[in-house]
């Protein structure tokens, strides 16, 4: 992951545990529709060339692309993303955490 800006050692612990979070939330919406293809497959409404095509593809892109931003982007902009985003509710937020991103949170939701 990148670097954050400075935080004491309790909220960048609590910030890299949100921001898996929110990886584990982004990923399983894109392996959803993945297994979708694979019920379709599974009920032979699909061949195994395009579910395979369909694999090829989620690796190509969402998997990639989740990996990369995640990865190369600091935990603090991840979470405040998640909470711009609808995957995590402010309520969610540990009340300890929240003072540090609420700036952040604001700038978000009102950028055009």
């Amino acid at each position: 992951m990148s670097k954050m800006k400075h935080y004491p050692k309790n909220i960048r612990k609590l910030l890299r545990e949100l921001s898996a979070a929110a990886y584990e939330a982004e990923l399983k919406q894109e392996l959803m529709q993945l297994a979708e293809s694979f019920d379709a497959w599974r009920q032979e409404k699909m061949s195994s060339g395009e579910l395979s095509h369909l694999i090829h593809e989620y690796y190509r892109g969402p998997a990639r692309e989740l990996f990369s931003h995640y990865n190369n982007c600091p935990e603090d902009i991840l979470v405040v993303m998640a909470v711009v985003r609808g995957l995590f509710s402010l309520e969610t937020i540990p009340s300890e955490v929240l003072p540090y991103i609420q700036p952040q949170i604001e700038i978000y939701r009102h950028a055009p």
